[in-house]
């Protein structure tokens, strides 16, 4: 039953890590879990949606008697608000990786029109704060830089990415789940 108190509402603040490769995921240790941490991200959107249409019966005229799923994304859409060399590996795909550590963005690199960008996919964590609030997986979260994206380099305001995981279904066909992370430790792949 839903609380009646304003006390009972959440405010969700949490931070985003990922699965490299080589790394183990163990949502019962601390941040960022055995994965790689995002950086620092604000206005962090999750978006599950279910497509449906209507389904017309004769014997009532046209009028909708069912409705059938047609499909079911979900996606993440975030703005990160740190030069993190990480996430920029992640979200940028010609990146290269000077001898300093430091990453060189360029473009278009190797990518080319038509490539199939899920192989960029990667296992994704939403960690909540307080352990008590729902956190979420994305099994195969597919990085996307938006169109809309600009890279701002000037005095008045922060260098600011914004980006969004598509949630893909992996080898198993899970997209996404969320609940505590006590309770999706046991869902990771």
């Amino acid at each position: 039953m839903a609380g009646k108190r304003i006390q009972d509402l959440r405010h969700v603040p949490g931070r985003l890590c990922f699965k490299a490769a080589g790394q183990t995921l163990d949502l019962t240790t601390a941040f960022p879990h055995g994965g790689t941490a995002l950086g620092f991200v604000s206005q962090l959107a999750f978006r599950p949606s279910i497509v449906q249409a209507p389904v017309p019966y004769e014997t009532l005229g046209g009028e909708s008697g069912a409705f059938v799923q047609l499909k079911s994304t979900a996606g993440l859409s975030l703005l990160l608000r740190q030069w993190d060399r990480e996430a920029l590996k992640l979200l940028f795909p010609d990146t290269i990786t000077e001898s300093d550590g430091s990453v060189t963005l360029q473009g278009p690199g190797s990518t080319r029109s038509g490539d199939l960008a899920d192989s960029n996919g990667v296992v994704l964590v939403f960690s909540p704060e307080d352990p008590r609030n729902d956190g979420l997986l994305l099994y195969n979260a597919v990085p996307q830089l938006l169109e809309t994206t600009e890279l701002r380099m000037n005095l008045s305001t922060p260098l600011e990415t914004a980006a969004a995981f598509a949630a893909m279904r992996n080898s198993a066909a899970n997209a996404w789940k969320m609940n505590r992370l006590d309770i999706l430790h046991g869902y990771l792949p």
